[in-house]
């Protein structure tokens, strides 16, 4: 009662999750929302967490650690070309996504970081009612 996200796979998990987000801490990001589990609590569940680094070109740890749980990274860019430039950093990731209600940046952003992404989410006004996220890996994302 109570859960409103689903579990990890396992305390292990959830532990590598916690190890993960502790380590982009240490290199400069913060938490601006969760970022510690009740590792002592029943269950492998770790809370939504949003971390901001306010430094991405100099934080190489934001590009090479990729925690595989509710967790999300905010990075400052100065212009499309360097936001292009961050989505690629990490050489590789799972999923991106873009929202945007502009097909051109949409274009651009797909060609520009498709390389460096298994799959990319866009959204726009419309279709983010919609969006089932990350977690449907549908070819139309």
């Amino acid at each position: 009662e109570g859960i409103k996200m689903g579990a990890l796979v396992n305390r292990e998990q959830r532990q590598d999750v916690q190890d993960n987000v502790n380590k982009l801490i240490a290199a400069g990001c913060e938490a601006l929302l969760g970022g510690q589990a009740d590792l002592n609590a029943d269950g492998a569940f770790f809370p939504p967490t949003l971390l901001y680094c306010p430094q991405p070109d100099e934080t190489p740890e934001v590009h090479a650690i990729e925690v595989f749980g509710p967790v999300a990274t905010l990075m400052p860019y100065r212009d499309r070309q360097h936001a292009l430039t961050l989505a690629r950093a990490g050489g590789g990731s799972l999923a991106g996504t873009l929202v945007t209600a502009s097909g051109e940046l949409a274009r651009e952003f797909i060609l520009g970081a498709a390389r460096a992404h298994g799959r990319i989410q866009i959204l726009n006004e419309a279709s983010s009612v919609e969006s089932t996220g990350h977690g449907s890996p549908l070819p139309q994302l």
